[in-house]
Order: C-alpha cells, then sequence, then structure tokens
C-alpha cells in the first residue's frame, strides 16, 4: 500500500469554466479538513464550499466531491475539488495542498495506482490514455471498448487455452498412457490449430487497433508534376502544401495529419520520382521518398493522365513495399470529353476540380479494411503486437508427431506463449515497463 498522498490539476491547461484539483491517498481526509469548510464529507455527496490554504486565505468558491476508498478510482480516498478553471487559482489550491504534506503527482500516477490496486489491469490503464488523446470517433469507440474489457477477454481466452493445452501435455508426461492414446494427439492438435487461428485473428485486429490510435499512414508517390500537392490539399481541405508548376518544387517529405472518412491518417507528400536531377536537395528528397514508402501503410501513385503517351520510366514498378499501391491517374479536368477514355486500371481524377476523389476517398478507405463491427475494434500498443507475435513464434512451428515424440518439449513452447500473453494485460510487467508507459499521461490522470 503507498503511504504517500498526491495531488495535482485533472483538468487541461488553460483557462475554462470549471478547474478540477485532484487528491488521492491516505491523507486526502486530512488535508480536505484543512483547506475545505464542510463538516462532514460523505462519500459521492457534492457540497459546496470555500477553499482556503493553509493560512486561512480564501482561494475560491466551489464544489467538493469525496469518494471513499476502495470505491474511488485509485482504489484510495480520493477528494476532488471542482472551482474555477484558472491557471492561478488550481496552483493555488495545488500550493496549498503540498504545504500540508502532499506531493505533486507524477505524470499518470492517478492511473498507475488504480493498476497497483488491481482496479484496472495494464490494457485498461494504456486505454485510458489513448482514449483522451483519440483523434476520431472510431479511435474513442476503440479505446472505450478496451477499456471496457474486450481486448483484455480476448486475451484472457487465449491464455487459458494455452494453459489447458499445456496442463494436458504435463499431465501426459506424468501419466505416458495418455499419450499413447490414439484419440490424444489428434484431439490436442485440434486444440492448438484453434489456438493459432485465435492468435493470428487477435493479431490482425490488435494491428488494427494500433493503427487506430497512431493513425495509418498514407503516402503520395509518383513523378514529378503529376499534382501530388494538390492531391494533398484537396484530401486534408487545407492549403498545406506549395503547388507549382516547376518540376522539384517538393523537396522535402511533407507529413500532414487528418481524418479521412473518420480515420486518422497521416498523409505524406513526397518529392517526385526522377533521375535526371543535378539538386543534391532533390536528390535527398528522393532519398527520403523511398524511406517513406517503406514504412507506409499505403501508397497513392499518381500518374499525370495528360502525359501517358510520353516515353519515360515508370517508377510505380520499382517500388519496394509491403503497403497496396493505388495506381491513380489525375488532371482528368485537362482532357476533352472525346479523349475521356479510361484505357487503363486505376481510379482517374481530377484534383484540381475535385472530379473523382470522393472515389479514391472509398478506395482509401477500403484499402485500409477497418471493421464496422464497432465492438470487434479495440485500441491497441505496439508492444501488444510484440508480445502477440511471440505467443505465435512459440508455437506456430510445432507439428503433429511433436506433442507424441517430444511433449515436454511442446510444453515448455506452451509455457512461453502463455507468459507472453500475460504480459500484454500486465500480469507479468517490470517497472521499467510501468514506467514508461505511465509516463506519457497527462498530468492528472
Amino acid at each position: 500500500m503507498l503511504t504517500d498522498t498526491i495531488v495535482a490539476v485533472a483538468t487541461p491547461n488553460g483557462r475554462g469554466g470549471i478547474g478540477i484539483v485532484r487528491l488521492s491517498g491516505p491523507k486526502a481526509m486530512k488535508v480536505a479538513s484543512k483547506v475545505v469548510r464542510v463538516k462532514l464529507l460523505r462519500s459521492r455527496t457534492t457540497s459546496y464550499t470555500d477553499f482556503f490554504d493553509a493560512e486561512g486565505n480564501k482561494i475560491d468558491t466551489g464544489l467538493v466531491v469525496f469518494f471513499e476508498a476502495p470505491n474511488s478510482y485509485t482504489g484510495e480516498h480520493v477528494i476532488e475539488m471542482h472551482m474555477h478553471g484558472n491557471p492561478i487559482i488550481l496552483g493555488e489550491m495545488v500550493r496549498a495542498c503540498c504545504e500540508l504534506d502532499v506531493r505533486p503527482a507524477r505524470p499518470g500516477e492517478f492511473t498507475e495506482r488504480a493498476f497497483r490496486a488491481g482496479k484496472i489491469n495494464l490494457l485498461q490503464a494504456e486505454a485510458v490514455a489513448d482514449l483522451i488523446a483519440a483523434q476520431s470517433v472510431k479511435a474513442v469507440r476503440s479505446a472505450q471498448n478496451t477499456l471496457e474489457g474486450h481486448f483484455g477477454n480476448a486475451v484472457e481466452t487465449l491464455i487459458l487455452q494455452t494453459q489447458e493445452i499445456r496442463y494436458q501435455l504435463e499431465a501426459a508426461i506424468d501419466f505416458s498412457d495418455d499419450v499413447g492414446n490414439p484419440d490424444f494427439i489428434p484431439h490436442i492438435f485440434g486444440q492448438h490449430k484453434k489456438l493459432l487461428e485465435g492468435l493470428n485473428s487477435l493479431l490482425v485486429s490488435a494491428t488494427q487497433g494500433v493503427k487506430l490510435s497512431e493513425g495509418f499512414k498514407l503516402v503520395i508517390a509518383g513523378p514529378p508534376n503529376a499534382g501530388k500537392s494538390m492531391l494533398l490539399n484537396r484530401l486534408v481541405q487545407s492549403e498545406r502544401a506549395i503547388v507549382s508548376p516547376e518540376a522539384g518544387t517538393t523537396r522535402d517529405a511533407i507529413n500532414v495529419e487528418c481524418r479521412l472518412r473518420d480515420i486518422p491518417v497521416q498523409i505524406i507528400d513526397t518529392a517526385g520520382l526522377r533521375e535526371d536531377t543535378e539538386s543534391s536537395i532533390e536528390k535527398e528528397g528522393i532519398k527520403r521518398t523511398y524511406a517513406a514508402i517503406e514504412k507506409a501503410d499505403l501508397i497513392i501513385y499518381l500518374k499525370d493522365i495528360t502525359s501517358m503517351d510520353r516515353v519515360g520510366r515508370d517508377y510505380e514498378t520499382d517500388l519496394v513495399t509491403h503497403a497496396k499501391i493505388l495506381t491513380v491517374y489525375n488532371k482528368l479536368d485537362k482532357l476533352s470529353e472525346t479523349n475521356k477514355v479510361q484505357t487503363e486500371s486505376g481510379i482517374y481524377i481530377s484534383a484540381l476540380s475535385g472530379m473523382g476523389v470522393a472515389c479514391l476517398e472509398d478506395a482509401i478507405v477500403e484499402a485500409f479494411d477497418i471493421s464496422n463491427h464497432e465492438n470487434a475494434e479495440f485500441s491497441a500498443r505496439e508492444r501488444h503486437l510484440i508480445a502477440l507475435k511471440k505467443a505465435i513464434n512459440a508455437i506456430d512451428a510445432i507439428e503433429e508427431v511433436s506433442f507424441g515424440s517430444g511433449p515436454e518439449l511442446v510444453a515448455e513452447d506452451y509455457r512461453e506463449a502463455t507468459g507472453a500473453l500475460q504480459e500484454i494485460g500486465g500480469e507479468y510487467s517490470t517497472e521499467d515497463l510501468l514506467g514508461d508507459i505511465f509516463s506519457k499521461f497527462c498530468i492528472g490522470k
């Protein structure tokens, strides 16, 4: 049990109608008796009061709420003081509490205490930060689903399955006649295949959850003067990139975060791909284009439809990437009606007029392959993907014959898979990991 009491402003920086100062710890009630003028604080009851510092000087007037342990966010006594949202007033309230043997909270320390008290698991703790940082409705819903336990329940189901298979193997080792049973190996190998299917399915969903939290990377690539910067401006509905008929205008990648059909996306406009440049700056820009392409989740390869008949190298075939490539033909507005014959497969647009851009957005969303089932969405982190891959790698190569010829080795592989899955919910977590996770929270949460 933690013995110190912490305090912090729990509302965002800046001025607002309401500001909240939060206290948590064993001395919360004692401190409250010094700074508020309510004779009896009842749990989960709001009281109107004046707020004072340790010398009795009035700081403000507002509301105070007491949450009695263990029925509070942190599992400790918690006091919330609601006052006018002026940083000076809130700062004075924090200072007054610190003069009464309370210390300022570290970033995320309230949520860390909730985790250590067993109020939430590590997945749910991370979901609190994801919920606060969410940039879209989908991201909000996915974080809420994780906070409600959807991701954790899926992980727990897989843990139970791995443990069940391992227990069967260990029992078979002790009672070797079970291994000789003709039904044992087909039965347990069937469970093994079902478990792998579940792990891989959860990995796909978790990968989507990471993208919903961090945003998809969409790279616009292609030759110079194809209209990449104009397409960027069209997609983000803002003049973010300089548009010019001069080749090589974009020298460095331009990153713009936006929401595309309520999906968080980082759109990256890149330098045009060509070899006939003498500019060292442009060459560096092209080098960075290829670097961006390697990290992309989706690539729009933009071509100028008015120059399709010109002889020149098509760099699209040279792209080395795991990402899907959408081939898009731009400047449809510059063709006459008689020439608007679409002979090449791809998407035809005019970034200038907006013609066809809605169809392009449909293709982008489809390529991201976002689930439409809200309950199937949950927020996730890169560390969750690493743990899931570790669990899969531990048992993926096990063959059916191994369950009979080497059950001891298979059981050890399953022990490793179980440990990897338990890392996700924080059942086995180091202090360094916890410090890294909670340090990224805002102060007061």
